[in-house]
């Protein structure tokens, strides 16, 4: 599926879906105008890049909403990152990649 009906399906899930870097979205989910989870959509399609330096790429891109000293304290614990691949991949840097991330 191309980025932009990517895009599109979850700006409709989320209306204030923020672009946060060159593909990779945030969308807040609420519940009765509460903020109850925070996901980040990374549509890369490139597992194994974003893996080598999982640590560093989850504090430089979860750290800013996270550290927050206005983000309530229940929401920090409730921060989701996804990645979306294109299609199922069996190369063996993909699934050490897949590895690292679970």
């Amino acid at each position: 599926m191309p980025t932009e009906q990517i895009v599109a399906k979850l700006e409709r899930r989320y209306p204030a879906l923020e672009r946060v870097a060159d593909t990779v979205f945030r969308g807040v989910d609420e519940y009765d105008g509460h903020p109850y989870a925070v996901r980040y959509f990374d549509l890369t399609d490139d597992l194994p890049t974003a893996a080598q330096p999982l640590h560093e790429y989850q504090e430089r891109l979860l750290g800013v909403s996270y550290f927050n000293v206005e983000s309530k304290a229940d929401l920090r614990w409730n921060h989701y990152l996804y990645f979306v691949i294109a299609t199922p991949r069996t190369e063996e840097a993909f699934l050490r990649a897949k590895a690292t991330v679970e």
